[in-house]
């Protein structure tokens, strides 16, 4: 089953409907306005689960003035909370250099999937890599989390673990940084957990 997330602007108001009326879609939301923190080349998330992939990438980019729509290779990921609503989801775009040693890129997803372990305000997660669907969609991976409200980022923010362990993969002051400069991140208001919706409830650990 695929899951994908697209990046759009201006969707229409039909959009999710539309999209959930494709075969083998069983999940289709669209974020409605992005909230504050949120930077990068979209005003509107969408999440989809289900469908061709063709299908459902041409059906989005018909329906939106631009999308950038990715389909997502899940690494490692848990929803312990199906009953998790509402929920604030933050996701995380980006793209690892390449020509980085396969052992590295290893290194560098083990120590992100490792962060619920230390940041409880994660309540749900899903570390994939990511596939171009349609636009021009350069990133290599989604880090997606759930929240129960936007605070609770600044917990994720402030651990030590995110500034001891994960900032040197991204920040280039430091020599183990793999992670290029662009980057996207969104949050978005969601009525009940999309990863548990998605099928995610056990997790998938990193090997």
């Amino acid at each position: 089953m695929n899951r994908f997330l697209a990046f759009v602007t201006q969707p229409e108001r039909e959009l999710a409907d539309a999209l959930g009326a494709l075969p083998g879609v069983t999940l289709a939301r669209s974020s409605g306005p992005l909230l504050p923190g949120s930077f990068g080349p979209a005003d509107h998330v969408v999440d989809v689960v289900g469908g061709d992939a063709t299908q459902v990438g041409e059906a989005i980019v018909r329906r939106t003035r631009s999308a950038l729509v990715a389909v997502l290779h899940e690494l490692d990921g848990a929803a312990p909370e199906p009953a998790l609503a509402p929920a604030v989801k933050r996701v995380l775009v980006f793209t690892v250099a390449d020509g980085t040693p396969p052992a590295t890129v290893a290194r560098f997803e083990r120590a992100l999937a490792r962060m619920p372990q230390h940041i409880p305000a994660i309540r749900s997660w899903s570390l994939s890599r990511v596939e171009r669907v349609a636009g021009d969609v350069v990133w290599t991976h989604a880090w997606e989390q759930e929240y129960v409200d936007l605070a609770s980022f600044r917990t994720y923010m402030d651990s030590p673990y995110h500034w001891g362990v994960i900032e040197p993969w991204f920040d280039h002051e430091f020599p183990q940084a793999i992670v290029e400069p662009q980057l996207a991140q969104v949050f978005y208001d969601v009525d009940r957990s999309l990863l548990a919706s998605a099928g995610r409830s056990v997790p998938c650990p990193v090997t």
